[in-house]
């Protein structure tokens, strides 16, 4: 540590309340029974339930008449939270540590609300931060550990925030609530009873069955599938993330390291490793990952449990490969399996299945596989025959591509100019507004390196500023405009030389523009579908529809259901997690609005009117759009591959896949009106749309 002090993270005054958090008062002796208490570690307390088997204690009892476990406050470690203390406003009662790491402690405890064992996961990395014992509030060492603590932190909440999402499905451990409380976080989890597949390999030898092997593959393939629909991979699969629950039930766990993943571009994603399980690109600062990464992990992840050897790091077999065939170690491994191992655990990404979907049907037998050799070989030639048929074609083709070339290059040629471009910030913060939307431009500021961009991000005040400087006649060059009236039309440029740039068949609503913005002088970037959004514990509950559409209800849990837009989808995600599903409405009432809506000053220079229609030509590019509203959540894009993989990576909004095409776009305030009456239509005449089973 840089320093010896250390640095009392979030309040270090006590509430004043009955039960708050950080409370360390106590009552005639007697540790008080309060939210973040500090009762006295040695001395056994007034518990409500056993800390142990969370069952309901008779008054006074020193040992559990249920688990026979003595009734004690005291946890394993000083720097723990005692039995009895209690977070999230006294919803979650914690009992004893179930165990602990280098980042971590995983409490038992009891949900209160739900009535049900949870376990509960505390953000702690122990060298950098320390408690009080017997109080709740996380004492953190100034200095470099700051920094390391906060990126920590953000890590931790993905990981629930990840998790959380797949809450449905059978082989994934269930993430019911994720918050911050005493200076760091907490992930609710389902309480798991059992033990990892190491451990069941240690009891076994080291090694288990073919169908034992098989049974366990199988089901974190399935659990795999939605994770990498959804563009998350997982890169830390191993025998330890693999729990095998009493009742047989087997799940993926840890997603600390998961990241998303296009898996296509290099992104800058953080080394993971797990020796023997990593593949080479998880060693590389921007090694390229994918769903093959995971399939490498899986691969090992067999190898270990039919060899009992754990496989040389792949770092190690780049250098030499001396890693044998399975088969080489037991000899009732049939050679499809040998093979699909084999495969799974190829150096080269591009030799491995690339998907968990052709791994599982790899290891079942229900592909016919060469050796991974015989495939090597067989693809050097295939690409050897490749390259001399592309440059016969080049060479038929190649004059007259040249001169296409250059005719579109003269087109394209711009002077210098500088463009003012004003955007709102929409209550998000500048800096990272700014590098989202550098990001976005990057790819146009390389090709037009004359033309220069003023960007100004500006508050609430923006629609006034913007009109108000518009009919001055001092208006940005390109700006964002959904929220000017009609009025405003005169001031607007219009955007028909945009079409001789971009195909309007490839985006959505852009092919019949006219339709929509009649006077063409507004292009929109993004878009918004209404849906059905609806709180799972309510509708467990069976309780009513509430008398009015709120989302402010809804994010509060007041309210059973919400007729919302998808752009309310990553707030609810954040607020709900794992207390909601999305269902689509039927298709007489669904609609798309518009989101970013861009427009040029029709009172610009020529030049610098070219200019801003070409950075509009840019923004809903396929890179731009990825930027923007793919990976940063801002909507769904209006280019139809990138809205493609956005809902590849919403996988909860995957059912509007085959509704976009020809959805009617209504205005913002008929938008809101149109979702109210459809919320009045299904209280008053469908019901059963919040029950029922039927596929979004």
């Amino acid at each position: 540590m840089d320093e010896e002090k250390t640095l009392l993270l979030g309040s270090q005054e006590p509430e004043g309340q009955e039960g708050s958090a950080g409370e360390s008062q106590e009552t005639d002796g007697a540790p008080a029974s309060g939210i973040g208490a500090a009762p006295d570690p040695d001395r056994p307390g007034p518990l409500a339930r056993c800390p142990e088997c969370m069952g309901e204690l008779p008054d006074g009892a020193e040992e559990c008449p249920l688990c026979g476990h003595p009734v004690t406050r005291k946890p394993k470690e000083p720097y723990q939270l005692c039995p009895g203390m209690r977070l999230k406003e006294g919803r979650y009662l914690l009992g004893h540590v179930v165990g602990f790491g280098g980042f971590g402690i995983l409490y038992r405890a009891w949900d209160q609300k739900l009535e049900r064992k949870v376990a509960v996961k505390e953000y702690y990395p122990v060298r950098i931060v320390n408690r009080v014992p017997g109080q709740s509030q996380i004492l953190l060492y100034t200095g470099s550990g700051s920094g390391e603590f906060q990126k920590g932190l953000s890590r931790f909440l993905d990981e629930a925030r990840n998790t959380a999402q797949f809450n449905r499905e059978e082989h994934i451990v269930h993430v019911f609530d994720f918050f911050e409380e005493n200076g760091t976080a907490y992930m609710v989890m389902e309480f798991l009873e059992g033990g990892s597949f190491a451990d069941e390999l240690r009891e076994n030898q080291g090694r288990v069955s073919c169908d034992r092997a098989l049974e366990v593959l199988v089901c974190i393939a399935q659990a795999l599938k939605p994770i990498h629909r959804a563009g998350i991979i997982h890169r830390d699969i191993s025998p330890d993330n693999i729990f095998i629950c009493r009742d047989g039930k087997i799940k993926l766990l840890d997603f600390g390291a998961a990241r998303f993943s296009d898996g296509s571009a290099e992104k800058d994603l953080t080394r993971v490793l797990k020796m023997g399980y990593a593949p080479p690109e998880q060693y590389r600062t921007r090694g390229k990952q994918g769903p093959w990464t995971d399939v490498y992990a899986l691969g090992a992840t067999a190898y270990r449990a039919l060899t009992g050897r754990i496989p040389e790091e792949s770092s190690d077999r780049e250098k030499k490969d001396l890693l044998k065939p399975p088969s080489e170690y037991r000899k009732d491994i049939p050679r499809y399996l040998d093979r699909a191992i084999m495969k799974a655990m190829a150096l080269i990404p591009e030799y491995r299945f690339q998907n968990v979907t052709d791994l599982e049907r790899g290891l079942m037998g229900k592909r016919n596989l060469k050796g991974l050799d015989q495939e090597i070989r067989l693809r050097k030639s295939l690409r050897a025959a490749g390259i001399a048929a592309a440059a016969v074609c080049i060479a038929i083709a190649g004059g007259t591509g040249f001169h296409i070339y250059e005719n579109r290059k003269t087109e394209a040629n711009l002077g210098q100019a500088h463009v003012s471009v004003w955007i709102p910030s929409e209550g998000k913060e500048e800096q990272r507004q700014r590098e989202i939307f550098d990001a976005a431009v990057q790819e146009f500021r390389e090709a037009y390196p004359e033309v220069t961009m003023d960007i100004r991000f500006m508050g609430d005040t923006y629609w006034e500023e913007l009109s108000r400087a518009l009919q001055n006649g001092a208006g940005p060059d390109l700006f964002r405009s959904e929220g000017l009236g009609p009025e405003a039309d005169v001031c607007l440029a219009d955007l028909g030389a945009l079409w001789e740039l971009a195909s309007p068949q490839e985006y959505y609503f852009l092919s019949d523009f006219e339709t929509w913005i009649p006077s063409k002088n507004r292009l929109p970037a993004s878009f918004e579908a209404n849906v059905l959004y609806i709180n799972t514990v309510k509708s467990e509950e069976q309780e009513e529809m509430s008398a009015e559409n709120s989302k402010e209800a809804f994010l509060k849990g007041d309210s059973l259901c919400y007729v919302g837009m998808t752009g309310d989808y990553p707030e609810i995600q954040d607020t709900l997690p794992g207390r909601y599903e999305i269902k689509a409405l039927d298709e007489e009432d669904s609609f798309a609005c518009f989101g970013d809506v861009w427009s040029v000053n029709d009172g610009s220079e020529e030049d610098v009117k070219r200019a801003a229609v070409r950075i509009l030509y840019y923004l809903i590019g396929e890179n731009a759009q990825d930027e923007i509203y793919v990976v940063n959540q801002g909507g769904i894009p209006v280019e139809k591959r990138e809205a493609e993989t956005y809902l590849e990576v919403n996988q909860e909004l995957s059912f509007l896949t085959e509704r976009l095409e020809g959805l009617p776009v209504a205005a913002g305030e008929e938008a809101k009106d149109r979702n109210n009456r459809i919320y009045k239509a299904i209280r008053q005449s469908n019901p059963s749309l919040l029950t029922g089973t039927d596929e979004k």
